[in-house]
């Protein structure tokens, strides 16, 4: 008889581990294409009920659910309804045109003024390559000719020059304008207001015509830090030659047998 009940109890215990397996195992949120959850196998009186729906878009359902045992309840979970997608593999090249957001200084050059005396900002200014210009005298700059016109507007008069640096912090500066000609004043910065390149279309939508790529951080090539972008497109492009790629080994063989 003793043994019979040892057996009970054990063969009871084991029950209690399987549900609080299932019941700990058991996924927070789901997301599925299709609303049937018969998938998930449950123990024996385990339950998803209560549905109640969060919010929906054009292209799924949110629902809020709870995990129960008969009418108590053990943990909520999130349902999420895709509806499916078929999209078209593509594979083929595109032009990328990135903008930067504000104007970045790559570098600095002397400057001739009117009177044929040569000068340089940086002499005077704590700016340095990087950084991104987006401000002049609080006035925000998003391109090349926005700078320009900013410089020639204050007639010679000091720029309030706002700065952000590639640690992203803001910092501001106070410069002179270089006089260079009759209502033309320059700063002797080398600035650049975006990049371009070659990437290749992962895939399209046909109903949407959405398409997508795979993306990583773009270094720029005068800098050598990563750009900050703010928005680019996308332009026909065509391969005209390849330049096959070689490890640093290789190449210094290759010398060393010339």
């Amino acid at each position: 008889m003793k043994k019979f009940k040892k057996i009970i109890a054990i063969f009871c215990l084991l029950i209690l581990y399987c549900y609080f397996i299932n019941i700990s195992n058991f996924p927070n949120s789901i997301i599925t294409y299709n609303e049937n959850l018969n998938t998930y196998k449950l123990c024996p009186f385990l339950n998803l009920k209560g549905e109640t729906l969060v919010s929906s878009s054009n292209n799924s359902f949110e629902y809020d659910l709870s995990l129960s045992l008969g009418n108590v309840k053990l943990k909520n979970v999130s349902l999420t309804v895709l509806e499916k997608k078929y999209l078209v593999p593509v594979g083929k090249t595109a032009g990328i045109k990135l903008y930067i957001d504000g104007v970045m200084i790559v570098g600095f050059s002397e400057i001739e003024n009117i009177d044929g005396e040569i000068e340089s900002i940086n002499d005077n200014s704590n700016l340095e390559e990087g950084d991104r210009i987006i401000k002049i005298n609080d006035k925000e700059i998003s391109n090349i000719e926005e700078l320009r016109e900013e410089i020639n507007l204050v007639n010679g008069e000091t720029l309030k020059i706002t700065v952000e640096n590639i640690s992203g912090e803001l910092k501001e500066e106070i410069v002179n304008p270089i006089k260079t000609g009759e209502n033309e004043y320059k700063l002797g910065l080398w600035v650049k207001e975006g990049a371009t390149g070659v990437g290749t279309i992962s895939f399209y939508n046909p109903e949407t015509m959405e398409f997508a790529a795979l993306g990583h951080g773009i270094v720029d090539s005068d800098t050598g830090e990563l750009l900050s972008i703010e928005k680019g497109e996308i332009t026909e492009t065509k391969i005209v030659s390849l330049t096959k790629g070689t490890s640093r080994k290789s190449r210094r063989i290759k010398r060393y047998y010339k």
